[in-house]
């Protein structure tokens, strides 16, 4: 699938160049992926990609599409898991999406206002 080239201020501002105009792409959007795995360790990539996996899955669309209610509903669904399980898969999520939207994949950052509870560092008080 051919991409059109397109200016994108951001994205040329940060990269001194031009990106491909956003398309929707498969619920996934493997290349967004990639990109923004490149060069992770084999554990992170591994966890970043469950993360991806347990989002993307219910809802079932592009990331170009993704509301903030998508990122809530994603939120409200962690709630059985340990906090920093919880703080993790939304943080990963949200810089996904600023990846996306810094490189120009994405319009916007729908995860910039979604706020992820902080977790009490219990190693520093043992």
């Amino acid at each position: 699938m051919a991409v059109a080239i397109v200016p994108n201020p951001l994205a040329e501002r940060e990269t001194g160049r031009l990106l491909p105009n956003p398309q929707p792409q498969a619920p996934h959007d493997p290349p967004l992926i990639e990109l923004w795995l490149h060069g992770r360790s084999e554990h992170t990539q591994r966890a970043y990609r469950s993360d991806v996996d347990r989002f993307g899955k219910p809802i079932q669309k592009p990331f170009a599409e993704v509301a903030l209610s998508d990122l809530q509903a994603f939120a409200y669904s962690l709630e059985g898991l340990a906090p920093s399980s919880q703080s993790r898969a939304l943080s990963s999520i949200k810089s996904l999406l600023a990846f996306g939207h810094r490189i120009g994949y994405l319009r916007f950052d729908v995860g910039r206002v979604l706020k992820v509870p902080s977790v009490k560092n219990v190693l520093a008080e043992s």
